[in-house]
């Protein structure tokens, strides 16, 4: 269906400024970043066909420019601005202002989550914190598919460097399932055990699933809900 053959009020443009935002579906949403169909399809059937494409929403962001560029109709700039669009949401979904203090794992996960979930591979993030366990800055590092190894001498030297008071560390499990390995229990004992020796914390090591994510600090697995 063309653009043109739909009611003037119902395309996505003309009934966001009538209507608002919030009475645009998902689809609707990215129709407008699509901006323009191609033969035989409007904006708004290549935005079903993305959306359908992924197994839940929030996947959507995860979708590459090479995936983007996949769906007929979509080259490479609407692939571009497409992407672009994900970048900032996933940017606005981390931040956090630097006086915000990451004293929860509901709290440090929405700062984490979009940083290092669906990652193909296994990538580590540690968070430098202060007295008040507020961000002084945060390293990542990428590994192998289900494995990688914990550069625990480098994060003591960073701690130093940063004057930090402790760490909040996170990796993902490639898998979807956050619950620890036998390999991530004995990582972060010795981690602790270290960091201990030279008054430095470590604040919790979260493990970052699909829609779930473990806490060490509350030896606990948690639904993952943005607040």
């Amino acid at each position: 269906m063309k653009m043109n053959d739909i009611n003037p009020d119902n395309r996505p443009i003309e009934k966001m400024f009538k209507y608002g935002l919030k009475s645009l579906s998902n689809e609707e949403l990215l129709a407008i970043l699509i901006n323009t169909g191609t033969v035989g399809k409007s904006s708004l059937d290549l935005s079903y066909e993305i959306i359908n494409s992924v197994p839940d929403f929030k996947s959507l962001l995860n979708l590459s420019l090479q995936e983007l560029m996949s769906f007929s109709g979509i080259k490479k700039a609407k692939a571009c601005r497409i992407e672009a669009a994900f970048e900032l949401t996933r940017r606005l979904m981390s931040y956090v202002n630097e006086r915000t203090a990451l004293i929860t794992p509901q709290v440090s996960i929405n700062y984490i989550y979009p940083l290092i979930s669906k990652k193909e591979n296994e990538h580590i993030l540690v968070i430098f914190l202060n007295n008040n366990c507020e961000i002084i800055t945060k390293e990542e590092i990428e590994g192998g598919l289900n494995y990688i190894p914990l550069p625990t001498n480098d994060i003591i030297k960073k701690c130093f460097k940063y004057n930090a008071r402790g760490i909040i560390l996170a990796h993902n499990h490639p898998s979807g399932n956050p619950k620890p390995s036998s390999f991530d229990i004995e990582a972060t004992n010795d981690l602790t055990e270290k960091l201990e020796m030279f008054d430095f914390l470590l604040f919790d090591h979260l493990i970052v699933g699909d829609s779930e994510y473990y806490s060490f600090n509350e030896n606990e697995v948690y639904s993952i809900s943005f607040k």
